[in-house]
Parts: structure tokens; sequence; C-alpha cells
């Protein structure tokens, strides 16, 4: 009996312990239009590390819970998207430092990001989160490693019950949709990158 006991616990506190759920924070990429501006000249280098795309970043969802997703991965294709509407030429790099490589490939700017995410809900039933913020920074060098420029803009995202289910990522994909938006606008808003 003792041990009955001691397995209806263990169970219940299995049921009452948090989980992390995996979603994707990847927007609808044919939401980032090309921009009216003009293109800005030279070849910009996307640079991000394999550590940096293996991360997997766990926050608050709904109920107690929580969602497991990888920022960088997720968000790699939408930045060289945007990066790609702004200037003439974008291509991934492998290192930022490689300044022979770099001066091979043409490249004459290196882009390199970082992602900061928050999530929450004031659902106590649901887990996927209602909200959802993506915040983006974009530092911008030269080949040899100066700093150029740097953007910093945060994307919003809600999402109420109703509207995600059929998809739990709605809230992170919207905000992360918002992000790359103003991230677009930023770096062509910035005259240090003309």
């Amino acid at each position: 009996m003792a041990a009955l006991i001691r397995w209806a616990w263990l169970l219940c506190a299995l049921l009452l312990t948090a989980c992390a759920h995996p979603i994707s924070i990847a927007p609808d990429l044919g939401s980032l239009e090309t921009p009216a501006a003009p293109v800005k000249r030279g070849t910009v280098g996307l640079y991000m590390s394999a550590e940096d795309k293996a991360r997997q970043v766990t926050t608050p969802g709904g109920g107690g819970d929580k969602v497991s997703y990888y920022p960088y991965r997720d968000l790699e294709s939408g930045i060289y998207r945007v990066l790609g509407n702004i200037y003439e030429r974008v291509m991934l790099v492998p290192s930022p430092a490689d300044v022979e490589a770099l001066a091979k490939q043409g490249v004459s700017v290196v882009a390199r990001t970082e992602i900061i995410t928050q999530s929450s809900s004031g659902s106590a039933l649901t887990w996927p989160p209602t909200f959802f913020q993506v915040q983006l920074t974009c530092t911008f060098t030269d080949v040899s490693g100066t700093t150029i420029a740097q953007t910093f803009i945060t994307g919003i995202g809600n999402a109420e019950f109703s509207e995600f289910q059929s998809d739990f990522s709605l809230a992170a994909k919207r905000a992360a949709q918002d992000a790359l938006k103003k991230m677009q606008s930023a770096i062509i808003a910035e005259t240090k990158l003309e």
C-alpha cells in the first residue's frame, strides 16, 4: 500500500511539473515585401555561429508550462531575406574574422545578429504563449571588424486562444514577423550603411 501511495504522489508530481513544448518562431517570409527604397550597393555577409544556430531557448507559456525553440535557426532565413531586400547581394559567411576570405568573396560589410526572446500567457489552462517578444540587434562591421552601425528593434506578437487552436506558435511568429519588418526599416533608414 505504501508503494502504491508513493507511485500516486510521483504521478501527481510529474503531472504538475511544467514541461517545455516545442514551437517554431519562423514567420511567413512572404510577408517581407521588397521595399521601395533604392538598393544599397555592395555585398553583405551574414554571420551566425554554429553555436547560436544550435542554441535552444526555453521561455514561459501558459498553465505553468514552457515553450522551447531555436531563435537563430528559426530566424536565419528571415534575416537573410531582409538583407537581400536591401543590398545588391547577400551571402552567408563562415567567419567574420577571415579578412582574406571576405575580400575574395567581395564582402563589403558583415552583419551579425543577437536575438533575445520573452514570452508569457495569462492562461492557467492552455500552454501556448499569448504574448511573445523578439529583441533583434544587428551589428554591421567592415571586413576588418570595425563597427559601422548597429540597429536595435523589438518585435511584439499577441494571439488569443481562439486564434492559436490551429497554430500554437502564432504569437511567436507574429513577433518574429514584426521584428523582421522593423529591422528592414531600421537598416534602410541607417545613414551609416549607405
